[in-house]
């Protein structure tokens, strides 16, 4: 992938109309989103620091992961009291369990949404 290539695609993840499509070969839009339905990632949030992505199938493209883990964080960071719900030690083990349960439900719905967003994003 080139280097207009990401920058393309970086614009893409927060705004469709900063680089119209049309000026990047067909290809190289058409070989991403079709690599990135392969990908798969996993993050953590530590209880003190920045969240992060572990790549658990690669694209292949170091650069598209990178894309694709970024939108899984923005995920983390859209959801961190859903998240906080989870780890609190304090609630009854029962409602921790479904809160837990409703962490995963629902980082695993953001996660493919954004994905999905993004291989549209590069489809286009």
């Amino acid at each position: 992938m080139t280097g207009a290539s990401i920058l393309f695609l970086l614009a893409a993840v927060g705004s469709q109309d900063v680089v119209p499509s049309e000026q990047l070969p067909e290809s190289t839009i058409t070989v991403s989103a079709e690599r990135l339905r392969d990908f798969r990632g996993r993050w953590h949030l530590p209880e003190a620091g920045s969240a992060t992505c572990e790549i658990r199938r690669s694209t292949g493209d170091d650069e598209l992961d990178q894309l694709a883990c970024a939108a899984i964080i923005q995920c983390v960071d859209e959801n961190l009291s859903t998240i906080a719900r989870g780890r609190d030690r304090s609630l009854p083990r029962d409602e921790r369990r479904a809160a837990t349960a409703q962490t995963r439900e629902t980082m695993r719905a953001c996660s493919a949404e954004r994905l999905t967003d993004l291989e549209e994003r590069l489809s286009v």
